[in-house]
């Protein structure tokens, strides 16, 4: 398993300053506990699962700190920035981090994806409008769960007047990979413009965090009232229905099954 290494340094007393762009395991501890955390032995730290930040974590005593910030199977996602706060009042010192591979059971590849999902804690949430629940989000649902993967769609459906910018995040914060339904009663609603954005800030991230799907609409629908994201949407994804659909969401979250590569199965 991967994970971020800032290095405190040897400090009389202080504070630990994490920012965090997405929620992540943030593990503040000495040097004694740093050689315990590497070699996969009992260890004592102060933090844990993220959501908000800045976090805060006053160092309790003198002596070599480390502060960690993995987020599981999805390390290529951890946005963080770290900052020493001396005690004594002086300027914040920010910490550069080093990319480290903590050996463990986690990093012996996976036979399946069911496995995958279980190993890594996978999870995917659906966004969509409330006129598609029952045509295509729990079929999809359900679909997605007989392979193993929980997936979250209540909390993520739609109306005229939602945020459609905080269902985004709150959904990509919390599961780290969503499918976007989009029927053309969606693309009508004329969503506020930060929600818009949003979602053209996640179709077009290199991180894949939104797969999209065409559900009763054409490319002039998206063209006609969402032409900032029309681009980035491949032609009709999905096109083969809900098997085909899956068969890419599995594609993208365990890209490299054993028949195609030995090396550790999971999406980084």
């Amino acid at each position: 398993m991967r994970y971020l290494l800032y290095d405190l340094g040897t400090v009389d007393g202080g504070t630990a300053e994490v920012t965090l762009g997405y929620a992540a395991n943030v593990l503040v501890m000495n040097e004694e506990n740093y050689a315990f955390y590497k070699e996969n032995k009992p260890h004592r730290f102060t933090g844990g699962y993220i959501e908000r930040s800045p976090f805060k974590v006053i160092l309790p005593e003198s002596g070599h700190w480390f502060t960690i910030i993995d987020s599981g199977s999805f390390f290529s996602k951890i946005r963080a920035s770290v900052r020493f706060l001396p005690a004594d009042g002086g300027a914040p010192v920010a910490v550069e981090p080093s990319i480290c591979e903590r050996v463990s059971e986690k990093n012996a590849p996976v036979n399946n994806f069911a496995e995958a999902v279980k190993r890594y804690k996978l999870r995917a949430f659906i966004l969509h409008y409330y006129k598609d629940r029952e045509s295509m989000a729990l079929p999809l649902a359900r679909a997605l769960e007989a392979e193993g993967l929980p997936v979250f769609h209540d909390d993520f459906m739609l109306e005229p007047g939602d945020d459609l910018e905080d269902r985004i995040r709150n959904g990509i914060t919390k599961y780290k990979f969503g499918i976007a339904i989009l029927s053309r009663a969606f693309v009508r609603i004329g969503w506020q413009v930060s929600g818009i954005r949003c979602l053209y800030d996640e179709l077009s991230s290199e991180y894949n965090d939104i797969y999209p799907v065409w559900h009763n609409i054409t490319r002039n629908d998206l063209a006609n009232f969402l032409p900032v994201i029309e681009r980035f949407i491949p032609e009709n994804p999905g096109a083969g229905g809900i098997p085909a659909i899956v068969n890419d969401v599995v594609r993208l979250l365990w890209p490299n099954p054993p028949s195609v590569s030995d090396a550790p199965a999971l999406r980084l």
